[in-house]
């Protein structure tokens, strides 16, 4: 059974806020001692361990380097974003396995191939390779490792905002210019020199929105402005509308049940 890469928030201010919590809890236990000789001494705050590091740390950013291994296992990894950038774990131990600069605020999305995750970063989203993916072969899968990459595919949006992955299909959503581009994610597990171009089309009034294509190729949509958002349309596989609710006040993101 495949289990899909899946990033995680950056975890160093919570290593902190639970170490300052620990010192705030060791203060306040030691100061209600009667101060006797026999007393234990309060114990040390617990510290973070350091990331053990790969032998060869990958920080390739542009063209991918094409070159893979068969592994026994799946090749699994996490991606963690920080202030200035965004490291590849393997999810096993956590060893580094990669790390590359990103400038501004970085969010990530799961590609949907089980192998890439979209990086919103500036005005697009860009193209992250973990280096782990798996390939169906008739009962079994056969598992491969890369370099992980940073590379210079990007799909340009202003204000980038929500990518969802959805019945086989990932929409990527630009809230400042409402386009809208859907795309095959199987065209990107073998590692692509170029994006799929998928297809594409702008919502008439730009927000932070976000779009779902289902299986039958009919896409909901919220509907809003840059003040806010009312409600959700769905439309048909030919772009007809036929269905649409404006009783949906503060519509936020997607969950499928």
């Amino acid at each position: 059974m495949r289990r899909p890469v899946t990033p995680f928030a950056a975890t160093r201010p919570l290593l902190a806020g639970s170490a300052a919590l620990a010192v705030l809890l060791t203060a306040a236990c030691g100061s209600s001692t009667t101060g006797s000789a026999d007393d234990e001494p309060a114990a040390a705050a617990p510290s973070a361990s350091p990331i053990p590091r790969a032998e060869q740390v990958s920080t390739a950013v542009g063209t991918p380097s094409g070159e893979t291994t068969e592994e026994g296992r799946r090749a699994s990894r996490i991606a963690v974003t920080h202030d200035g950038g965004v490291v590849v774990l393997d999810a096993t131990d956590l060893t580094l396995l990669g790390e590359f600069p990103v400038e501004g605020y970085a969010r990530l999305n799961p590609a949907g191939d089980e192998r890439h995750l979209f990086v919103t970063e500036g005005d697009g989203f860009r193209l992250l390779d973990l280096g782990g993916y798996s390939l169906p072969h008739g009962d079994h899968d056969h598992h491969h490792a890369t370099t992980p990459t940073l590379t210079d595919l990007r799909y340009p949006a202003k204000h980038p905002g929500h990518v969802v992955v959805h019945d086989g299909r990932t929409v990527l959503y630009g809230d400042g210019d409402g386009r809208v581009r859907s795309i095959d994610p199987e065209d990107l597990r073998d590692g692509p020199t170029a994006l799929p171009k998928g297809r594409t089309w702008t919502e008439r009034s730009p927000h932070h929105g976000v779009a779902v294509e289902r299986e039958d190729g009919s896409v909901i949509t919220t509907v809003g402005d840059e003040e806010s958002r009312s409600g959700v349309t769905i439309r048909d596989a030919k772009g007809r509308t036929v269905a649409s609710s404006d009783e949906c006040p503060g519509v936020h993101g997607e969950a499928a049940a």
